[in-house]
């Protein structure tokens, strides 16, 4: 059973984990290769905000800024497509292309009416809605591997 403190306690290792992971080993990373902890830690907190300042705060939103907004997801989400692809496969890679899609009218519509900060956090928290249902998804339907399948008994006690 997985308590709050590890998660907690797994945060400063989960963020030390991405910065130090060599360039070459990105690709090759293995998610079995982390406890719990470190799961949802980089599933729902650290990659949703990564991601999202990657790819909607500098690519969509600096890099881009000159181009149309409907070419603005779309390349967005190509990019998004590619890394996905690279790292997860071409049925992991068509799912992100259609949620990037989401996630880059998100940003636009939030950004127009409310200013960055709150489009960052819109997307952030869309992004960390779908890796929580998935990586529950995940586990909730794992037969393979019954110690990892408890990540649904989290318990939030301090």
């Amino acid at each position: 059973m997985l308590l709050w403190a590890e998660v907690t306690n797994s945060l400063p290792r989960a963020l030390l984990f991405l910065i130090s992971i060599e360039p070459e080993d990105y690709f090759n990373f293995q998610p079995q290769d982390l406890n719990q902890a470190d799961e949802l830690i980089l599933t729902i907190i650290t990659v949703p905000i990564i991601e999202t300042l990657f790819y909607q705060g500098l690519i969509q939103h600096l890099i881009l800024k000159k181009i149309v907004i409907e070419y603005r997801i779309l390349l967005t989400s190509c990019l998004f497509f590619i890394d996905h692809y690279f790292n997860n496969g071409m049925g992991n890679a068509l799912n992100a292309f259609g949620l990037c899609m989401a996630f880059s009218v998100c940003w636009y519509i939030f950004h127009k009416r409310y200013g960055v900060l709150k489009a960052i956090l819109a997307t952030f928290f869309l992004h960390s809605l779908w890796n929580t249902l998935c990586l529950w998804t995940f586990h909730l339907t794992s037969s393979l591997s019954p110690t990892r399948s408890s990540f649904v008994e989290l318990k939030l006690h301090p």
